[in-house]
């Protein structure tokens, strides 16, 4: 616990303020004196299972780390055995933020800021797919390790309140903007125009060369995004669709190709692969792709029959073939971005061209918390 012993002014739900015969003493623990959270969040409009605004969030626990002078003021580090910070947990309860451990109340200290530095879900970090807080004086960022896509996304969050005293705070009470700190990634398929007699039907997708881990560092004024690098080699393959089969529909019907939740990235640019004889997609798939490119480049590899009648473009009436579409992008935190690829088909693995109407893209790139659609362009 973190006791202060000088008196300060302080106005919550109800005005209190510190009397004459109030020690000293008592005064830096009272409730006047308490940090207190608010949390907001942008609220974005998704069907998705995500973290979608300040209802979702009240459905969990968020940490919260204070640092004065780059010294933890709340939460500690971790020690050797430990795979990562500890922060104050914080749960929504009886319409307030409060804290999950009664005893574990901090105050405000007396004329000086503290930098708050918060993430959510608490309760779902040290999975998997999720993430570790690891702080020092220099850098305050997490780690987070998305892997191949059976593993359930979690949407993480966080919040910064930089260079906060009790008097610029409301009423002592910090208030927490949460932001989208990864990308989602949506994808939906429709027929060409002039391919409606064509029939499609996809039974898996794969994602290849997705960076799926990395550490993100906060950023230095609240009203910036921070910045993801990549901790080490982590190219992956991201699988998107599996098992069932999926007819892509004619008209404009547009058909989901996407697992039940939305795929969760970390921010990123993938580099797409240049389709030709001279530069195939490897022999083993799960290798880098095009052997003239440089470093490695993005691919979709779609399982899938595409056939007019009894005459097949890809795969047989027996077996499904497979059909490779170079995928380039740029992720930023907090968007979504939907995909539609229309069939068409693609390309051999040797980087030759299926002889029908290609696959080709169209993008749409949105913030999670507002509705305005913009193109990125036609792939």
């Amino acid at each position: 616990m973190k006791t202060k012993d000088l008196c300060m002014l302080f106005a919550g739900l109800f005005m209190v303020g510190c009397s004459a015969d109030e020690e000293i003493a008592n005064i830096s623990t009272s409730e006047s004196n308490a940090i207190s959270f608010n949390v907001v969040s942008n609220n974005p409009q998704t069907k998705a299972t995500m973290i979608d605004g300040v209802g979702d969030l009240q459905s969990h626990p968020f940490e919260v780390f204070a640092f004065k002078n780059n010294t933890y003021y709340m939460g500690s580090e971790g020690n050797i055995d430990d795979w990562k910070d500890h922060g104050v947990e914080l749960k929504y309860e009886s319409h307030s933020w409060i804290y999950t451990d009664p005893d574990a109340i901090y105050y405000w200290p007396h004329q000086e800021s503290l930098n708050f530095y918060a993430i959510s879900p608490s309760d779902k970090i040290g999975e998997s797919s999720v993430t570790s807080a690891t702080f020092n004086s220099i850098t305050k960022g997490f780690t987070s390790i998305l892997l191949e896509g059976w593993v359930d996304p979690v949407d993480v969050l966080y919040a910064t309140a930089l260079n906060m005293t009790k008097e610029n705070s409301s009423n002592g009470k910090v208030t927490l903007r949460f932001k989208h700190a990864l990308s989602q990634v949506v994808f939906q398929a429709r027929k060409q125009a002039n391919s409606q007699s064509i029939s499609v039907e996809v039974k898996g997708m794969q994602l290849y060369n997705v960076n799926s881990s990395g550490t993100y560092t906060y950023p230095a004024a609240d009203s910036e995004n921070g910045t993801w690098i990549s901790d080490w080699p982590s190219m992956r393959t991201i699988n998107l669709v599996s098992n069932d089969p999926i007819e892509v529909q004619s008209g404009d019907i547009i058909t989901s190709l996407s697992l039940t939740n939305p795929l969760l990235c970390i921010p990123q640019t993938l580099t797409a692969w240049s389709p030709s004889t001279s530069n195939p997609i490897n022999d083993q798939v799960d290798s880098e792709a095009g052997i003239s490119d440089s470093g490695q480049t993005s691919f979709l590899r779609i399982q899938c029959k595409i056939h007019d009648g009894d005459h097949y473009f890809v795969g047989s009436e027996r077996e499904y073939g497979y059909t490779y579409v170079p995928f380039g992008a740029t992720w930023e935190e907090g968007k979504r971005y939907i995909y539609t690829l229309y069939f068409g088909a693609g390309y051999n693995a040797n980087g030759s061209e299926i002889d029908i109407v290609p696959i080709t893209f169209d993008a749409e790139v949105t913030d999670w918390g507002r509705d305005n659609n913009n193109d990125i362009t036609d792939f």
